[in-house]
């Protein structure tokens, strides 16, 4: 397996180890860690720049058992992988359902990238103690409800899905007022198309000391985020805001932000 960890040594976040758990039917828990693999550095002004490393060996010696029993192995949640060869001392067939599923789309908070293990991210935690099979998509500063996004989730059949919404196009002020809204709802036409009976819940994003007074797009200033205001254009959209300039804007306040 060959792990390419994320830097952000210039926000002071260096690569995290790369951690991997396993859970068995029988209440064995493990993680591993592993600082080996490529390291690809974020930087603010230049293209993202990857320097290789070598492959890691992930063992995991379980405790015996009679019969069969089933193992989950929980890939790092905050690095990407890639998986050279997979083998047992015994047999290995695919694993059972493990409940209902739910897909979970999200930002970072939803990914939950600073958990130390896979088993640390809040959603897995909950799936886990509701006997839930959790497809999580958290992606860190990405949840911009690209359409690709919907398309997956509705190509995925689901008894439950949650999406939280509208932080990271804070982040980025990435939407306008005027183009939010069908944004939100095209994403959801697209789940519909192939989930028309699963139950569909929004999530509006929580807390932010960085937004709760100025809207976005985010700036990052001595490893400090901070919000700014959007440039507003006169008359831009004098049409549907009556005439009034300032209503030109996606958020005169903003309440929050990742």
């Amino acid at each position: 397996m060959t792990f390419t960890r994320v830097s952000a040594a210039w926000l002071g976040f260096p690569a995290q180890p790369a951690a991997v758990s396993v859970t068995t039917g029988g209440g064995h828990e493990e993680s591993l860690f592993f600082e080996e693999g490529n390291v690809q550095e974020i930087r603010p002004d230049q293209p993202p720049a990857t320097v290789p490393g070598s492959p890691s060996l992930v063992r995991f010696e379980l405790p015996p058992v009679d019969g069969d029993q089933t193992v989950e192995i929980w890939l790092p949640h905050n690095c990407s992988i890639r998986l050279h060869r997979l083998r047992a001392d015994s047999e290995l067939q695919p694993g059972p359902q493990t409940g209902p599923r739910w897909i979970h789309y999200g930002s970072s908070i939803s990914q939950a990238s600073e958990a130390e293990t896979p088993l640390g991210v809040w959603s897995v935690i909950a799936a886990r103690a509701l006997g839930l099979d959790l497809l999580n998509l958290g992606l860190a500063g990405s949840a911009q409800l690209d359409p690709f996004a919907a398309r997956s989730i509705r190509d995925e059949p689901a008894a439950l899905i949650t999406l939280k919404l509208g932080i990271n196009v804070v982040n980025g002020a990435t939407f306008r007022k005027r183009t939010f809204g069908p944004a939100v709802h095209g994403f959801l036409d697209t789940i519909r198309e192939g989930q028309p009976e699963a139950p569909i819940v929004v999530i509006a994003p929580i807390f932010c000391p960085a937004h709760e007074e100025t809207p976005g797009p985010t700036l990052v200033e001595s490893a400090t985020a901070r919000g700014s205001d959007i440039p507003c254009r006169p008359q831009r959209w004098a049409a549907d805001t009556g005439g009034d300039p300032q209503n030109s804007c996606v958020h005169r306040r903003s309440k929050v932000r990742e």
